[in-house]
C-alpha cells in the first residue's frame, strides 16, 4: 500500500493508529488471508475514525459497546 493512501485511511485514527498498525503487523496476518487484511485495515480504521471524530473517544479503554452500536446505526443509515 502506498504511503499516501495508508495515510489518508489511517491518518483520521489518532491515537489509535499505532495499535492498529500494530495488530495489522503482527497479529491480523495469523487470523486473516493476505488478500483481506486491505479489508481489515479499512474496517478498523472506519471504526476508529468515528471513535475520534465523532464520539470525541481518545483512550481505547473508554470505547462503550454504546459507541459500537451508534457505529452500526450510522452505517446502516448510510
Amino acid at each position: 500500500m502506498r504511503a499516501y493512501e495508508l495515510e489518508r485511511i489511517l491518518g483520521p485514527t489518532g491515537p489509535f493508529r499505532p495499535l492498529i498498525e500494530e495488530y495489522m503487523a503482527t497479529q491480523a496476518p495469523n487470523y486473516y488471508a493476505p488478500g483481506t487484511l486491505h479489508t481489515v485495515r479499512s474496517s478498523l480504521a472506519k471504526f476508529f475514525r468515528h471513535a475520534v471524530q465523532v464520539e470525541e473517544i481518545k483512550l481505547l479503554d473508554d470505547i462503550r459497546s454504546s459507541a459500537i452500536t451508534r457505529l452500526i446505526a450510522v452505517e446502516r443509515e448510510r
